[in-house]
């Protein structure tokens, strides 16, 4: 989404080209730093953490501790060996609660077990339980290390939180013992440090020896790369086994129907099938309007005028941001609902929609309409994707696409050696052998 990254050569994706928010990533009225999502080789990954640690200093680093909190159910496992409640019993609440919760979504779950009405006679009878489970629910219950995030500080990290020693290995036995903070990153968020998740992606691994082995560069900034019909036929076709983000069924089931054509189509794409789009028949909804057996729903031109393009479907979150700046909240207030709305924080954002509803009826909005809309943008926070990375993974496709069609062969062989030896799925490798007959 940086245009002075693009210009500079650092990136290959024009964000004007593509309409990329910056924003997204950093303003200049947003008060918290940006954390650095960056996938990386596979193979090089030891490299790239070995290099920051030297680079930065062994004491200005740390890798993080992830503390996996209780849900319903693991609150209600936990709370069963305290209590001798009988197993009829406690299988009405569970699925009681389990029919009524969505996404395991740790508030809601809180708030049934408090007030709904289908449970109010067990809870009278069993309040001791039923105030355990409530107070077990988001506690910790295991810790276990980050697998891709490192902190780095402009000051001894040991000086601001509580360390450990973490086994790693980073290709360099001086570096082998790395530090770790034993707090969480939301919790060590405001100590006003940098995050870097380095994501290791095998996939570009098969890129790089493929490239290599058939003396070829990927030449970006050729207008005419991304037109190649016949790539595009493949990406549409049934036979995406090896291609990055759309091998699975769930992909051949609806990209023969999507068509995409473009690198913005196929980002589209990515956004759309995805499982929380797919259980809200969002998909089929697009397909239908893409096959003309449906029009685009119509709220108001300050919703439509921004989703036209992916259909009137809320898709990206910076669509979002953009929404909400059309009903007046600042690109930072905007950032931060979009925020709300993914973590499903219910009180605050109660809050943030009578400020919508007010700011709606001073555009002349219908209240009917305004909520309408508010409750896309309330529902949409499981799913939202952010426009720059699937522009980038849409690249990716298309690229592994291009190499599957022109150079077969040491595409498939490179593929099938570099994902066994990385523990890939047993079956697959059988699958593409018999492709490969």
């Amino acid at each position: 989404g940086s245009l002075v990254l693009y210009l500079l050569g650092v990136t290959k994706i024009d964000p004007i080209k593509y309409d990329l928010m910056f924003e997204r990533f950093v303003s200049s009225g947003r008060k918290e730093k940006a954390d650095i999502d960056i996938d990386i080789s596979a193979s090089k990954r030891k490299i790239i953490i070995s290099y920051i640690i030297q680079k930065y200093g062994y004491y200005n680093c740390c890798s993080l501790i992830n503390y996996d909190k209780r849900g319903f159910k693991g609150a209600f496992k936990d709370s069963l060996d305290l209590y001798n409640i009988d197993e009829k019993i406690s299988d009405k609440v569970y699925n009681i609660v389990l029919k009524k919760l969505k996404n395991n979504n740790k508030l809601m779950a809180i708030d049934i077990l408090k007030y709904d009405s289908d449970l109010c006679w067990y809870q009278n009878k069993y309040f001791e339980w039923f105030d355990t489970m409530i107070g077990l629910i988001g506690t910790n219950k295991n810790i276990s290390s980050h697998q891709s995030g490192l902190i780095i500080s402009s000051k001894p990290i040991h000086t601001c939180v509580p360390i450990g020693l973490k086994k790693i290995e980073t290709g360099r036995s001086d570096f082998d013992n790395i530090l770790y903070s034993q707090m969480s990153y939301d919790d060590i968020n405001n100590f006003n440090f940098i995050k870097y998740d380095f994501l290791s992606s095998n996939i570009l691994d098969v890129i790089d020896k493929t490239c290599k082995d058939n003396s070829i560069k990927i030449d970006l900034d050729n207008i005419n790369f991304f037109n190649d019909i016949n790539v595009w036929n493949l990406i549409c076709s049934r036979k995406t086994l090896t291609l990055f983000q759309i091998s699975s069924k769930l992909y051949n089931d609806r990209l023969y129907k999507l068509k995409p054509k473009s690198i913005e189509d196929l980002a589209k794409c990515l956004a759309l099938i995805r499982t929380p789009c797919i259980k809200l028949n969002l998909d089929k909804e697009y397909i239908d309007i893409l096959e003309n057996k449906k029009g685009i729903k119509f709220y108001h031109n300050l919703y439509n005028n921004i989703t036209n393009y992916t259909n009137g479907i809320l898709l990206f979150q910076e669509d979002m941001i953009k929404i909400l700046n059309n009903f007046n909240f600042s690109i930072e207030e905007s950032y931060k609902i979009m925020k709300l709305a993914a973590h499903k924080n219910l009180n605050a954002i109660n809050k943030v929609k009578d400020k919508f509803l007010k700011n709606a009826e001073g555009l002349s909005v219908e209240p009917n309409t305004a909520n309408a809309i508010w409750d896309i943008i309330y529902s949409t926070g499981d799913y939202l994707l952010n426009k720059s990375h699937a522009t980038s993974y849409a690249i990716l496709t298309y690229i592994t696409a291009y190499l599957k069609i022109y150079y077969y062969n040491t595409w498939i062989s490179n593929y099938i050696s570099i994902m066994y030896n990385n523990n890939y799925n047993n079956k697959n490798v059988i699958n593409l052998l018999n492709e490969f007959k």
